[in-house]
């Protein structure tokens, strides 16, 4: 059985354009300043160029999303999916794993989890993307340094996958009180609107209402005015009468 994990994406990833903004932005300023920093001012013997240049062109053309041509906008789930693999647990997961696992790289990939899972939004492909993008940094690592500089078994159970498990529990909880919140929120929205219907619905009947009555015054005031000039006239014909009959 063939599986379209295109369309796989479009149903189940949620993207926001807020995201894509932030994502392309964010990369698109972070690489080339960070490369200048490991380079120049506090030069890291890991530091790569060719991975930073990936990750710029892959944030641009998130920033380029409106420009790209009408037939590839239906990849772009895809796309997305793949952009943040790289830029999130792949860059940081490669980085951290070429500085022997050093503290500030090692929080920094902490960080990492939080990022996406908020980008994701969905915790199957949350899962999903964070295991191929760790998969992929260690076989890159593994290519290109001809092994893997793993840390201690004591380290990575004491230290590393505790910190590890902690990131991933409170990211979850923290994420699904935003999405609470934002249901809530919505939900409030739908009331507020709905509540503005039923009073236009209230109101369009009751203003129908109260332009009759003020026709049906208007009508009453009118022959009220027509009965008493006609009473009148009739009292000055009564009176013209009197006047000219004779005297007995």
């Amino acid at each position: 059985m063939r599986i379209n994990l295109n369309n796989y994406f479009l149903k189940n990833l949620k993207v926001l354009d807020y995201n894509v903004l932030c994502i392309g932005y964010l990369g698109l300023i972070a690489h080339p300043l960070y490369w200048v920093w490991w380079t120049f001012i506090d030069p890291q013997p890991f530091e790569s160029i060719y991975i930073r240049i990936i990750g710029f062109i892959s944030c641009l053309l998130l920033i380029l999303r409106d420009r790209w041509p009408a037939r590839f906008n239906k990849y772009f789930n895809t796309y997305w999916f793949w952009a943040i693999i790289y830029n999130c647990p792949f860059f940081f997961n490669v980085y951290t794993i070429d500085s022997g696992f050093s503290a500030l790289w090692t929080s920094i990939v902490y960080c990492s989890i939080y990022l996406t899972i908020m980008l994701m939004q969905n915790y199957i492909l949350f899962f999903l993307n964070y295991i191929i993008g760790v998969l992929l940094a260690l076989l890159f690592c593994y290519i290109k340094n001809g092994g893997l500089n793993l840390p201690s078994v004591d380290y990575f159970l004491y230290t590393y996958l505790p910190v590890f498990s902690f990131a991933l529990a409170t990211g979850f909880i923290f994420d699904y009180g935003n999405k609470k919140g934002v249901i809530a929120q919505e939900k409030a929205n739908v009331y507020k609107t709905l509540a503005g219907s039923i009073a236009h619905e209230i109101r369009s009947p009751l203003n129908t209402i109260n332009v009759l009555n003020n026709q049906i015054n208007d009508t009453l005031q009118n022959l009220e005015n027509e009965m008493l000039e006609s009473i009148n006239e009739i009292k000055k014909q009564n009176q013209s009468i009197n006047k000219d009959k004779p005297k007995k």
